[in-house]
C-alpha cells in the first residue's frame, strides 16, 4: 500500500536522515538535476525577456527612421506587397503585445491585489510566478489553485469564500479578453494568430511569442493572395 510505504519512509527519515539520504542519493540527485534544469530554463527566459526590453527601447528611440528603412527593404524584396506585409507584421506585434503581455500584466496585478488583501503569504513571489506563467501561455492556474486550497485550510471561512469568489473569475479573464484584443483590427483570423502565439512560445520562448504569429500571419496572407491570383487567372481564361 502507498500509505504504508510512505509511513515507513517518513519514519526512517525521522530516525536517521543521513542514512536515508545515503540510500536515496541517486533519486535525490535526479530530482535536483530536474529542478536545476527548470530553474536554468526560467533564468534564460528572463534574461531573454530583459534583453528584448533593452533592444525594444533602443529601437523605439529610432522608430521613425527604422520604419522608413524597413518599409524600403520590404518593398525592395517583395515589391508593392512588401509594405502590406510590413503592416501585417506591425499590427500582429501590437495586438500580441496587448493581448498577451498586457492581459497577463492586468491579470497578475489583480491576482496580487487579491492576495495582499486576503493576507496570503509570499504574495509578491506568487504574483511574479503567475505573471510568467500567463506570458508563456500556461496560465496562472497551476500556482493559484494551490493558493485557493491553502486559503480554505488556513484562512477564516468567510475570507476564504470571498477570496475564492474574487480569484476564480480572474483565472478565466485571459480566456475572454485575450482573443478579443488579439483579433481587433487584424485581417488575419484569430485562430491563426493564437496558433502562432502558442507554437511560437513552445518553439522559441518569449521571442517566439512574437515571431510565431508574425510568420503565420504573413504565410496566411501569402496563401490567400496565391489563391485569389489563381481564381483571377481562371476567370480570365473563362472570359476568353
Amino acid at each position: 500500500m502507498v500509505g504504508e510505504r510512505f509511513y515507513a519512509f517518513w519514519l526512517d527519515a525521522s530516525k536517521n536522515v543521513h542514512a536515508l539520504l545515503s540510500d536515496h542519493v541517486g533519486q535525490i540527485a535526479s530530482v535536483g538535476r530536474w529542478m536545476a534544469g527548470i530553474a536554468a530554463g526560467m533564468a534564460l527566459e528572463l534574461l531573454q525577456f530583459a534583453a528584448a526590453i533593452v533592444v525594444a527601447g533602443v529601437l523605439l528611440a529610432y522608430s521613425l527612421r527604422l520604419a522608413k528603412v524597413a518599409r524600403r527593404l520590404a518593398e525592395r524584396i517583395s515589391g508593392p506587397r512588401g509594405g502590406h506585409f510590413l503592416e501585417i507584421a506591425v499590427s500582429t506585434i501590437r495586438n500580441v503585445a496587448n493581448g498577451v503581455i498586457g492581459i497577463a500584466l492586468l491579470q497578475a496585478a489583480l491576482l496580487g491585489l487579491g492576495m495582499l488583501v486576503a493576507g496570503i503569504p509570499f504574495a509578491g513571489a506568487i504574483t511574479f510566478v503567475a505573471l510568467v506563467l500567463a506570458i508563456v501561455q500556461i496560465g496562472p492556474n497551476p500556482v493559484m489553485i494551490p493558493v485557493i486550497i491553502w486559503a480554505w485550510s488556513s484562512l477564516p471561512l468567510v475570507v476564504a469564500a470571498i477570496y475564492t469568489a474574487y480569484t476564480v473569475p480572474l483565472l478565466l479573464l485571459d480566456n475572454v479578453l485575450r482573443p478579443m484584443v488579439m483579433a481587433r483590427g487584424l485581417q488575419t483570423p484569430m485562430v491563426v494568430v493564437v496558433a502562432g502565439v502558442v507554437c511560437g512560445t513552445l518553439a522559441g520562448g518569449l521571442i517566439g511569442l512574437f515571431v510565431g504569429p508574425i510568420v503565420l500571419a504573413v504565410f496566411y496572407d501569402l496563401v490567400r493572395a496565391w489563391l485569389e491570383a489563381g481564381e483571377t487567372a481562371v476567370e480570365e481564361r473563362s472570359a476568353e
